[in-house]
């Protein structure tokens, strides 16, 4: 009996959250080929992961890439933050919020709920915003890039970067590759 109430609640939550689950999936898909990772699988179908007869946690899509350098594994496990801004934008779109830049200020009409349009835009916004977390899944791929050695390389090139051309002006620097100074 216990067993048919963690599918029902599976099932319900899947289904409830299949165009966020989308979206999400999406998200890492598209920047991983931006990237030029492989992508080796790709799935929106939920499942049940078990340990010992016991539900250990719901796996509601995955996308499964080989990047070609593990820094990629940061821009593609932050990619569904990418929705955030959208769904803001639908939701200023239908007159949901007054504005997109002033949030001091910002108030929330739920005149539009009214109407069809307006309430299909308040769930996909709704849907965009929990699609937009990251997993515990995405998170654990982002320390991998962070701990890898083309982050460390990428990091002290940008120091390198912003000592030369920021800190010191460019024309001093030129001078001195030439020979000038």
């Amino acid at each position: 009996m216990q067993t048919i109430k963690i599918y029902i609640k599976f099932w319900f939550r899947s289904l409830l959250f299949l165009p966020g689950t989308t979206m999400h999936e999406f998200m890492h898909y598209i920047i991983a080929v931006l990237t030029f990772s492989k992508i080796t699988n790709f799935s929106i179908i939920p499942k049940i992961e078990w340990e010992n007869k016991e539900p250990i946690r719901i796996v509601y899509g995955s996308v499964e890439y080989v990047p070609k350098l593990k820094i990629f594994h940061i821009p593609i496990n932050l990619a569904p933050l990418l929705l955030l801004p959208i769904s803001l934008y639908i939701l200023y779109s239908f007159g949901f919020i007054n504005t997109l830049y002033d949030f001091k200020n910002i108030s929330f009409n739920y005149k539009p709920l009214f109407t069809l349009k307006g309430f299909l835009a308040f769930i996909l916004a709704i849907e965009m915003f929990w699609g937009s977390r990251p997993s515990s899944q995405d998170l654990k791929n982002i320390m991998t890039g962070i701990f890898s050695v083309s982050f460390f390389i990428t990091i002290v090139l940008l120091i390198i970067y912003y000592y030369l051309f920021i800190l010191h002006n460019y024309s001093v620097v030129v001078n001195y590759l030439k020979g000038k100074i």
